[in-house]
């Protein structure tokens, strides 16, 4: 999304291709995050929420949510896209393309430690 905002505000057309119902993945379900601001002592608010509602109001921006990216052909600065929407498939032109894979949680379960840890001071 991150890029995608930098490209529209460049002023370059943008169709951003989620493949689930809504932007921001895992990302998007956090309740609080990791403080990003001086003195760093504090939960924050996520990001991300600010973040997609800057994406879904921009201008030159159009969001596709539910679809999949079937085909890419061409080369650098021409490339033909195909995307497969609930409402069938969408020809695009474009002449750069972002692939964003996403992030899971690490299920901590796997590290294989078992017990208790013990603080000591």
């Amino acid at each position: 999304m991150t890029s995608a905002l930098g490209a529209a505000d460049a002023g370059y057309k943008v169709t951003l291709v989620e493949k689930n119902s809504g932007l921001g993945g895992w990302a998007s379900k956090l309740y609080k995050q990791l403080p990003q601001t001086y003195p760093f002592e504090s939960i924050e608010e996520p990001t991300v929420n600010s973040v997609i509602e800057r994406v879904k109001s921009h201008k030159n921006i159009e969001v596709l949510t539910s679809a999949e990216i079937e085909k890419i052909a061409g080369v650098p600065g021409q490339y033909d896209i195909s995307i497969k929407t609930a409402g069938g498939t969408q020809e695009k032109k474009a002449g750069a393309v972002v692939l964003a894979a996403g992030w899971r949680p690490y299920d901590a379960n796997k590290l294989g430690i078992s017990g208790t840890a013990t603080l000591m001071s």
